[in-house]
């Protein structure tokens, strides 16, 4: 069974079993276990299973998000590749509750830098996280006699909406601990 990031770890392991309730009278001969979440590792996925992987593959080239219900939808941020181009991403994934999307920007900032952030300061979202940190890298690694005006002023446009301000890079390593 496929458990959704909505869930916490936390939840899932207090619903756990112990090794001493497995190793009670009558365990052994129970033929439904409910806490197992691995009951259907076993089966062939399912055809919304396998159609939300091939609209992940080919995300780039057709991008479908609207027409997926909540559940679907909530699959594919969770598998969706995080190196598709922000042109693609933010203006798409912007027409979603902020909930649904907040999971693909954390996936997102942590393959791109390495780490997460566990105390996100107050009313930020994990968009606006990334988006600050990806238009300062872009800043300081500039390099005005080979970058160009244009495309430069097309990216900063187009993360204008979310960046608030520029952290420090030791606030961040701060934010890191």
């Amino acid at each position: 069974m496929r458990v959704p990031h909505i869930i916490n770890n936390d939840t899932l392991l207090a619903y756990q079993c112990s090794p001493q309730s497995l190793n009670l009278v009558g365990e052994d001969q129970r033929t439904l276990v409910a806490e197992d979440l691995q009951w259907d590792k076993d089966h062939c996925p399912s055809l919304i299973d396998y159609s939300v992987e091939a609209i992940s593959r080919y995300f780039e080239r057709n991008p479908l998000l609207d027409e997926l219900p909540g559940d679907n939808c909530d699959y594919l941020l969770e598998i969706l590749s995080t190196d598709l181009p922000l042109e693609l991403v933010i203006p798409l994934i912007d027409g979603i509750p902020i909930y649904q999307d907040q999971y693909y920007w954390q996936r997102r900032y942590k393959d791109k830098f390495g780490t997460v952030i566990t105390r996100k300061p107050k009313g930020w979202t994990w968009k606006s996280l990334y988006l600050e940190r990806h238009v300062q890298k872009i800043v300081e690694e500039a390099q005005p006699q080979y970058n160009d005006e244009e495309t430069f002023d097309e990216l900063l446009n187009l993360c204008s909406a979310y960046v608030r301000r520029f952290v420090s890079l030791w606030k961040l390593s701060y934010f890191d601990n």
